[in-house]
């Protein structure tokens, strides 16, 4: 029993790194929408939250994240405290819990449904709703000075379990400390939409600097769609050169997945598939017309990279995005 509470602390010791890391004082806001309706709400994530994300009653909630901060709780205070049946369950999805936020989340309006003992108000989940994943439950919270929702709850389940039928695609998530007046970060926007037509004007000339960042392939030049990272760094190397070139990675670092504009006939698409692994339909005389498309190559940011000197030699400025530059299979550096 006593070896199962120390196991206990140790997941909550980095349930909290994680979360002091990702969230603890800082304000999202979420801006989602289906066809013209369009929602905004903000989430604000305070040490009090810590406790009931975990799962874990008993004790005031500062006094609880204080100690579990200072690894000061001891096995005896937290045999004490009532635990959630799902508590490993919780502590378990604490570091996929920024990734939810980076990766085409959806909205969803609360449902019981037969889930009785949760209350909440919304919830962000995975696209999937049939599909057990991390999710997050939200409150909502009006003072006197603004009106907000708090994180209360993390889930592993399906969010068909616990959602209504409506929900709305998240367009863009800003981010920014509880310190700070107006949002200058963006954590996730979607490529694909004009955001000045969705986010207020105030808001939107605070991220336009943000907005208008250009990333881009550091050794070919080429303009690439994807995610700004958070370090606001902006070349990144396919992940097949750094495989190539035997680039070293941080520690914990993951490839993103970027959309380039290419262009070739369809005999080139079909062996560009072919030498990925990717299963295709064989094409009966295919044509020789150059074609444009969009296809997904895994990149990482210069950032999460171990770059020498000698590699940083190989860099090149980044070309005039307004120019159509075709695809040379036989080049061997992925754009």
């Amino acid at each position: 029993m006593r070896e199962n509470m120390e196991l206990l602390i140790k997941k909550l010791n980095k349930a909290c790194l994680i979360y002091k890391k990702d969230f603890l004082n800082k304000d999202f806001l979420v801006i989602a929408r289906k066809r013209k309706n369009t929602e905004i709400i903000e989430i604000n994530f305070r040490k009090e939250h810590f406790m009931h994300l975990v799962g874990i009653k008993g004790m005031k909630a500062n006094d609880f994240f204080e100690k579990i901060s200072l690894n000061i709780l001891s096995v005896n205070e937290l045999n004490k405290l009532k635990k959630n049946p799902y508590i490993n369950q919780k502590l378990n999805s604490f570091p996929k819990l920024r990734r939810l936020f980076e990766e085409e989340p959806y909205l969803y309006n609360f449902h019981p449904h037969s889930t009785t003992k949760v209350e909440l108000d919304k919830i962000i989940a995975n696209i999937n709703k049939e599909i057990k994943k991390e999710l997050i439950g939200l409150k909502f919270l009006k003072t006197l000075s603004k009106k907000s929702y708090i994180p209360a709850s993390i889930e592993d389940r399906k969010a068909s379990e616990i959602t209504a039928e409506e929900r709305k695609r998240i367009i863009c998530i800003l981010e920014k400390k509880s310190s700070e007046k107006d949002y200058s970060k963006i954590l996730f926007r979607n490529l694909e939409e004009n955001l000045s037509l969705y986010i207020p004007k105030e808001i939107f000339i605070s991220i336009k600097k943000e907005l208008e960042k250009v990333n881009y392939n550091c050794l070919t030049g080429e303009p690439i769609r994807i995610q700004n990272h958070s370090s606001g760094e902006n070349k990144w190397i396919g992940k097949k050169d750094v495989e190539r070139f035997e680039i070293q990675k941080r520690n914990n670092v993951k490839e993103e997945i970027g959309k380039v504009a290419v262009i070739m006939t369809e005999k080139e698409m079909e062996d560009y598939k072919k030498s990925r692994g990717i299963e295709i339909k064989e094409i009966i005389n295919p044509s020789n017309v150059k074609k444009l498309y969009i296809i997904p190559v895994p990149y990482y940011n210069i950032s999460d990279l171990k770059i020498t000197k000698e590699m940083e030699q190989k860099f090149v400025p980044m070309k005039d995005k307004e120019k159509i530059v075709e695809k040379s299979i036989d080049k061997g550096i992925e754009r």
